[in-house]
């Protein structure tokens, strides 16, 4: 099994699959918005969430808040990824293979605390960090809506992944953050992605109608996050080639709860920006929160004296009027050897 997800693509952990009932993904979402993916949880860590948070999130879901113990039975028999989609698992194993990763260890009522305990499973651990890196917290709540339409699911998961991406970069002022705000998919991408490469194929409007169309009706319907879609044409305007999404949400701004995560800081720094513009700080790692909050702990403070000292500006310069190609690699290889002490 494979012990980090971090370099899989956005279109394969859109297509992991969890099949629950709404109350199983509510109760899910306290978990999830209390994980942090910069300190890493490991087999002896546990959750605690209160009893009145699981309480309203049942009432959300329109759960009698008497159904809490049963509810908690069935989130634990549910809680269960499935990978698979032609993606490999292990470097040996056959393609088409699936692998069931059991959410949770166990789950333990604390009465006297009013508090229940969720053990995560330590094989599961780096599939949830890394969702919780790449996914905007409002999504888990949002996918109990979803779960019948199959094309509305993950074609949301993937736009949302795309948002959360929009969601940092925009916070740290990079100019890239509106491509994933507006992206663009090919129409073949898009088949690829809903699991319709075979159906529909040179049918255009049924694609768009029972695909598209519909998937987008239901997220508008559902979800918090609101879409739109252009349809864009080749050369000669007879053939669709690309689809054009318009992704916003009333949650444009980071929540109260995100604001609070590690990194947060580092992503809205001037240095970010600065790092940004001179080719010394890559969009990959201002959309990692570790790195972003390292370079906030040990690096930024180091830039705060420079800019004290007034040598902040004249190395700005000297990098900007230079051969970024000469410079780039002896700075980051000065500052992953700073982050790494």
């Amino acid at each position: 099994m494979i012990n980090s997800f971090e370099n899989i693509s956005d279109v394969y952990l859109a297509k992991i699959d969890m099949k629950m009932s709404r109350e199983s993904y509510f109760l899910y979402d306290s978990i999830f918005k209390r994980l942090n993916g910069c300190k890493y949880i490991t087999d002896n860590q546990y959750i605690l969430v209160p009893v009145s948070e699981l309480a309203s999130n049942l009432k959300e879901a329109k759960v009698k808040q008497s159904d809490l113990k049963d509810a908690l039975k069935t989130f634990q028999r549910e809680a269960v990824y499935t990978l698979s989609d032609g993606e490999k698992i292990e470097e040996q194993s056959d393609k088409d293979q699936k692998v069931l990763l059991s959410l949770l260890a166990y789950t333990r009522c604390m009465t006297e605390k009013e508090e229940v305990e969720f053990m995560l499973t330590s094989t599961v651990i780096p599939l949830v960090m890394e969702m919780h890196k790449r996914y905007p917290s409002f999504m888990i709540k949002d996918l109990s809506f979803l779960t019948r339409n199959k094309y509305a699911l993950v074609i949301y998961k993937y736009l949302c992944l795309l948002y959360k991406k929009f969601l940092i970069l925009d916070r740290a002022k990079i100019p890239s953050a509106k491509k994933y705000k507006n992206p663009i998919m090919p129409v073949d991408f898009l088949r690829e992605l809903a699991g319709s490469a075979d159906e529909y194929q040179n049918q255009w409007s049924n694609f768009e109608i029972r695909v598209i169309r519909s998937a987008v009706k239901k997220i508008n319907d559902t979800t918090q996050l609101t879409v739109s879609y252009e349809k864009l044409s080749d050369g000669e305007g007879k053939t669709i080639t690309d689809v054009r999404f318009h992704l916003s949400s009333k949650l444009d701004k980071y929540s109260p709860m995100e604001e609070t995560v590690e990194g947060y800081k580092g992503i809205v720094s001037e240095y970010t920006r600065m790092l940004y513009d001179i080719h010394l700080l890559h969009e990959k790692e201002i959309l990692d929160p570790c790195m972003m909050h390292r370079l906030n702990e040990k690096f930024y403070p180091y830039l705060d004296q420079l800019k004290q000292e007034n040598k902040l500006d004249r190395i700005n310069k000297i990098y900007r009027e230079s051969d970024p190609t000469k410079l780039v690699n002896s700075y980051r290889w000065q500052v992953k050897s700073l982050l790494a002490q």
